[in-house]
């Protein structure tokens, strides 16, 4: 029988930065530090058939991105105040000395990362930030938090993770009107991913294992290797030094919709990918399947007394809703 225990923090590059609340995010790519970098990331085809979604399940209709800057081929904007990924990645300041990353998906709703607030009791004790600077929103407050009720922590042995599903997800809800500047993003379908298609992973880490600079939000192209149904997780391509680091836990993972320019969250950034040597420079990175996980999340937030209406609540019903 293997051992289980939490992962050592030296081996997880993903987990909440231990550095002051001062540091901000960035990205490390093909061994050379990024500077916010165009919005250049080829749009792909989505698939629309022969997924392992939910064929009962009720799509509630999509908020369009209009007023933001569409995501263009290569050679198109650099990421700013008022491009997508900037409209959707939060900054989570958590007890004046932690940091973390989540994404925008609805006026009031959050999604990160279980290990970065799992050992939070009070809301308050969380602040939003947000933009390419990671500016403190005062007017937005946290309110709720619900963990996923089967993570457990970063299970591992010598060997790396367990074979076994992480469910490192979080809901997080706050009080207060969004500035115009922050627009909720869509969440994908199961089924309109798939191995292969380019991605684009943003959050506000550092760029390599001894970075200690501050970093602005910036964001890596890369592509998605694998899908782990059975895991409800996702493998980024690793290998190529393109991937998230410290600071970058909980962080969206985006596809295109070649259709409309709209970028669709598919994941959350969990950790080093499995099979990897978890260095940040490495690149790469497991993700939660966030299309997965739309069931649990709707239940989280209703039971938060803050229901969000987007969501697919028929994808995945498997997976525990916590009552409590």
């Amino acid at each position: 029988m293997r051992e289980r225990h939490i992962l050592p923090i030296g081996m997880i590059f993903l987990f909440l930065s231990l550095m002051t609340v001062g540091m901000y995010g960035c990205r490390k790519t093909g061994g050379k530090e990024d500077k916010p970098g165009p919005e250049g990331f080829a749009a792909s085809e989505l698939q629309k058939s022969g997924g392992s979604g939910d064929a009962s399940a009720s799509f509630a209709p999509r908020k369009s991105c209009q007023g933001l800057a569409p995501y263009k081929i290569v050679g198109g904007q650099v990421v700013s105040e008022k491009s997508q990924v900037a409209a959707a990645t939060i900054k989570l300041l958590i007890r004046g000395q932690k940091y973390c990353t989540a994404t925008l998906i609805g006026p009031q709703h959050l999604v990160t990362a279980a290990h970065c607030v799992a050992e939070v009791k009070d809301p308050s004790e969380i602040k939003i930030a947000s933009g390419v600077d990671g500016k403190t929103q005062e007017k937005l407050q946290m309110n709720g938090i619900k963990v996923h009720p089967q993570y457990v922590g970063i299970l591992a042995n010598d060997q790396g993770y367990l074979n076994q599903p992480i469910y490192d997800v979080a809901a997080l809800t706050f009080r207060g009107t969004l500035p115009s500047y922050l627009v909720p993003v869509n969440l994908a379908r199961p089924e309109e991913i798939q191995a292969g298609m380019p991605v684009i992973v943003s959050g506000y880490g550092a760029y390599g294992s001894d970075d200690k600079s501050r970093r602005p939000l910036t964001l890596v192209e890369t592509r998605l290797s694998r899908i782990e149904s059975g895991l409800m997780e996702l493998q980024i391509a690793s290998g190529e030094g393109r991937g998230a680091c410290f600071g970058d836990s909980g962080g969206p993972t985006f596809v295109v919709d070649s259709a409309s320019s709209c970028l669709l969250l598919i994941g959350s950034t969990t950790g080093p990918g499995r099979n990897t040597d978890y260095s940040c420079e490495s690149g790469g990175g497991t993700l939660m399947d966030l299309t997965r996980y739309q069931s649990w999340l709707a239940c989280a937030y209703k039971n938060l007394n803050q229901p969000h209406q987007g969501l697919v609540a028929s994808v995945n019903p498997t997976v525990a809703c916590d009552s409590k």
